[in-house]
């Protein structure tokens, strides 16, 4: 009887051995996806933060790019404006000048209808006299 229980508790012992090392390359097994997952996912995250990156700079060349053309907008406003300042500044005068001489013409037409009423006595005695 107990080489039939010595048998009996190396067949329970092995049977024990077998299940714990199965179990073992189980738990290594689940432990070797966990690790394969994290590297997976390690490797997307780092060409994530490279396209990030990239997207950065690009974003960054844009941003470059609007502040030029906005200055450069801006100079063009700025020289837009001077040039239309100086323009309406040329037409005040202008005007001014019109102004003047529209009234220098005016007061011409009036000196000349006074002449020309002045006139008009002395040319209907000549005519009176023929």
């Amino acid at each position: 009887m107990r080489k039939k229980t010595q048998k009996l508790f190396v067949l329970i012992a092995g049977l024990v051995s077998i299940t714990l090392a199965g179990g073992c390359k189980e738990g290594n097994l689940s432990n070797t996806k966990r690790v394969r997952l994290i590297a997976a996912e390690k490797v997307q995250l780092k060409q994530d933060l490279v396209q990030c990156h990239k997207e950065i700079e690009e974003q960054k060349k844009l941003f470059a790019k609007f502040e030029q053309e906005k200055k450069d907008s801006e100079g063009r406003l700025e020289d837009a404006l001077i040039d239309m300042s100086t323009t309406n500044f040329q037409d005040a005068e202008k005007i001014k000048k019109l102004e003047e001489e529209n009234n220098n013409l005016k007061a011409q037409i009036e000196s000349l209808k006074k002449q020309l009423q002045d006139l008009k006595p002395k040319i209907e005695d000549q005519n009176s006299v023929k």
